[in-house]
């Protein structure tokens, strides 16, 4: 059984390590090494998986296994390099997640709010809390008929 303590574990442990080491870079570069530092990952971006709107950031991805631990140590690779690219100079204030099916359809959201990193750089949240607030807006599509 998958329990709540061993995927908050996997999604902290994650994110440190992706957040743990940042370069120095400019803003205009973030976006293209955001999404090569995740093909990097091994994160199976789509075609059509990141867009910018505002200061929002968007991506698509299929999720390497149904299994909650491997999903939960996506997520946490994911942010800790959205996080990293964050300390880098880009701009944004928000990571919009979509899991996808093998066919592209849409399984479960998820976000990350850059003022929980803000939160967390300044001591305020914990590891555990900045992950915990990522993974509770995990939300599962329902499929429609």
């Amino acid at each position: 059984m998958v329990t709540r303590r061993a995927v908050l574990g996997s999604v902290v442990a994650a994110t440190n390590c992706a957040v743990a080491g940042c370069s120095g870079t400019d803003g205009s570069e973030a976006q293209t090494q955001f999404r090569t530092r995740l093909t990097d990952a091994g994160i199976d971006l789509t075609d059509s998986s990141q867009e910018t709107s505002g200061d929002s950031v968007a991506i698509t991805y299929v999720p390497r296994s149904g299994n909650q631990n491997e999903m939960a140590d996506e997520i946490g690779t994911i942010t800790g390099i959205f996080f990293q690219r964050v300390d880098a100079g880009w701009d944004v204030s928000r990571l919009d997640g979509t899991m996808v099916s093998a066919d592209e359809q849409p399984v479960a959201e998820w976000y990350a709010d850059v003022e929980w990193y803000e939160q967390f750089q300044a001591g305020e949240l914990t590891a555990n809390e900045l992950s915990i607030r990522v993974l509770d807006t995990l939300t599962p599509i329902e499929e429609t008929s």
